[in-house]
């Protein structure tokens, strides 16, 4: 059997599956007090985890939301190309991981090296139903074939636009943090420093992509489009970003938040999300997809 096959045995035997979204493989986090100053090589593969993350989530929005945004304003799109991509994402993420972390991720709070691997093929997994939905919900009909008008397709390609930048900013800062705490022996009112200092530079990312986004897609109009505000939306995908610190670092200070059924976003435990928790609509109050009688 190859490794990719063994990760999803891991997800799918050792965990169970949550409405078809497995939950992370490793162990309970450790307080951020006692994680961190690992050894070199530790700290190495530690790095290695988070990046691989971060990169199988960042290429694989890329592709999804190329994809979608061709057809929202009328084109189309390979779809069978964009799933290989995505295929492709999770496997070199998957391969970087097993090349160059060897067994050091046992030190890390992952019992076996395959348990980083399949957090980072869920994470992956989660991120990008969460970002589909979140962000190109408001296609009409399936949400994947049919073409939106001029302004909601310009609205979406914004928010497609703000999402990417936003994430790259959450990664590239809660990955750099972590990495530090990981790598250094430091008290922990440093690490919380260093954490909170990421969650500010997050923040000042969130509210100048709002303020971007408004230029393309006024607040009125996205709000009618989306139902909830851009600085909503926007936070949900700053929160869905979080879900890296989650998944690649056995710690217990950045962690993805909690599913809230009715946000618009698919995420963990649900199965629909459409941006209510009304039932009778194909995704009923607790985010289970339902049958609508026939007519």
């Amino acid at each position: 059997m190859s490794r990719s096959k063994w990760v999803t045995v891991l997800m799918a035997a050792t965990l169970g599956v949550t409405m078809g979204q497995p939950a992370v493989a490793h162990r309970a986090p450790t307080p951020i007090a006692l994680w961190g100053g690992f050894d070199s090589a530790a700290a190495r593969c530690q790095r290695i985890i988070g990046r691989a993350a971060g990169r199988c989530g960042s290429a694989v929005w890329a592709a999804r939301s190329t994809c979608l945004a061709a057809q929202a304003a009328g084109g189309t799109c390979d779809q069978a190309g964009t799933e290989s991509r995505v295929q492709q994402a999770h496997q070199e993420a998957l391969d970087i991981v097993d090349r160059y972390c060897a067994d050091s991720a046992v030190d890390l709070g992952f019992t076996l090296t395959l348990e980083a691997e399949a957090d980072i093929d869920t994470f992956c997994q989660q991120l990008d139903a969460a970002l589909v939905s979140g962000v190109f919900g408001p296609l009409p009909g399936t949400g994947v074939a049919n073409a939106a008008s001029d302004e909601a397709a310009s609205c979406m390609s914004a928010t497609a636009a703000a999402a990417t930048q936003l994430l790259r900013v959450a990664f590239r800062s809660r990955t750099r943090a972590l990495d530090r705490i990981a790598r250094a022996a430091l008290p922990p009112s440093q690490k919380l420093t260093i954490i909170a200092r990421s969650t500010a530079t997050i923040e000042r990312a969130r509210a100048a992509m709002g303020r971007r986004l408004a230029e393309y897609c006024p607040n009125e109009r996205f709000t009618a489009l989306y139902g909830r505000s851009a600085d909503v939306i926007l936070a949900l995908i700053a929160q869905r970003g979080d879900c890296l610190g989650g998944a690649a670092y056995v710690q217990n200070a950045v962690l993805c938040p909690p599913a809230v059924c009715g946000n618009g976003m698919v995420e963990p435990a649900e199965q629909c999300d459409d941006g209510n928790t009304v039932s009778g609509d194909g995704c009923d109050g607790t985010c289970h997809q339902e049958a609508l009688p026939l007519n």
